[in-house]
């Protein structure tokens, strides 16, 4: 029970911070949309989009990886998170190059391929930070990384609004975003320091565990994104800049929801590897009961309110030349329905080590997508 005690604690103190950093996002999708509008707002998702997938690449899995090995091997703690945080680091000045590159040979006007060279270092910042999350989900310390993240939305939010009054353009908007999440990764770096210490160093045998163990894990990544972020991408080549800025800007609400069910189980996740490490499968049931009917109690009134006020909403949030997107948000939260219980779940194979088991359904969920 004092094991549930900490994860409610922690997880209630994670909501609060990302509440916080989440009314930043909202009011900074708000200003966006309504001085870029529908056109501007459409290349700036599609740079979002095209960074979003290197990113994932260039993770490959070490995230969860790096969860599950500070849990099974405490002792080595400092080790793993030095090595996985220079690895990642690596890995992403690779693909982020790389996007950088394929996005200047792509069909896309200059504001898009100017976003993408400025949002190449934020997304870099952002998904390096996201590498030392798992130490302060170990240590049931979320609300660091809570704060990290609501300081540098409020710095994202405050020159944002700046720009929305000087000068606006695409690419300003998206340097606006690399400014705070540079913040977010020096913040992350010195709370990591209670903890443990991250050095730049790689260890062999410890690497080698590592990608024995993320690279089914990358694969799934792989191919969810075909399937997740793929459709803005199709959409570039065949659709105006303005619906892709409708549609980004109702998915944007579902970025922000499905943020909920990622945070409950990233803390949840040392503590089934815990369960399954010492074969208790009454307390691993118990944890997977327990967060099935959390994310039933949450996601079912989210779609019946989305049902409901749909337009409403995207008047809200982006202005009343986003209204259009209301439609798209009815279809997009369904799918929130069922990724809820797909996040539950795909935690649940990494916390028992099952992630090849898995692949060949990603696959198969991608390829049809795809076809779809």
């Amino acid at each position: 029970m004092s094991h549930l005690k900490s994860l409610a604690s922690n997880t209630l103190i994670q909501l609060a911070g990302r509440m916080i950093g989440t009314t930043f996002g909202v009011l900074t999708v708000a200003i966006l949309t309504r001085s870029l509008g529908a056109d501007g707002y459409g290349q700036l998702t599609l740079a979002m989009t095209f960074l979003a997938v290197a990113g994932a690449l260039a993770d490959f899995g070490f995230t969860l990886t790096t969860t599950q090995m500070i849990s099974e091997r405490p002792q080595d703690e400092e080790v793993v998170v030095s090595t996985a945080f220079t690895m990642r680091l690596l890995s992403g000045v690779f693909f982020f190059a790389l996007a950088i590159l394929i996005a200047l040979m792509m069909p896309y006007v200059a504001a898009v391929k100017a976003a993408v060279i400025v949002g190449a270092f934020s997304y870099f910042f952002m998904t390096s930070s996201q590498m030392l999350v798992g130490v302060f989900q170990k240590h049931l310390a979320m609300w660091r990384p809570a704060l990290a993240e609501a300081v540098s939305r409020g710095a994202i939010l405050v020159v944002i609004i700046w720009l929305a009054t000087v000068y606006v353009s695409v690419p300003a908007m998206m340097a606006a975003f690399t400014i705070g999440n540079l913040l977010l990764l020096v913040m992350n770096l010195a709370f990591t320091r209670r903890y443990t210490r991250v050095r730049f160093a790689i260890n062999r045998a410890v690497a080698r565990t590592f990608l024995l163990c993320s690279w089914p894990i990358a694969c799934s990544i792989f191919f969810n994104l075909l399937y997740l972020k793929g459709d803005i991408l199709f959409m570039s080549f065949y659709r105006s800049d303005a619906e892709i800025g409708l549609y980004g800007a109702a998915y944007k609400v579902l970025d922000v929801v499905s943020v909920i069910p990622t945070m409950f189980m990233g803390l949840l996740l040392p503590l089934m590897v815990a369960a399954w490490s010492a074969r208790d499968s009454k307390k691993m049931h118990e944890l997977l009961q327990q967060a099935f009917d959390v994310f039933a109690l949450m996601s079912l009134p989210l779609l019946g309110g989305a049902l409901l006020l749909s337009e409403p909403i995207m008047r809200l949030m982006a202005g009343a030349d986003f209204a259009a997107a209301g439609p798209y948000l009815v279809i997009l939260m369904v799918a929130n329905t069922v990724v809820f219980f797909g996040i539950l779940f795909g935690h649940a194979i990494v916390g028992i080590g099952k992630q090849r088991a898995i692949l060949p359904a990603y696959i198969a969920t991608a390829v049809i997508t795809l076809l779809l």
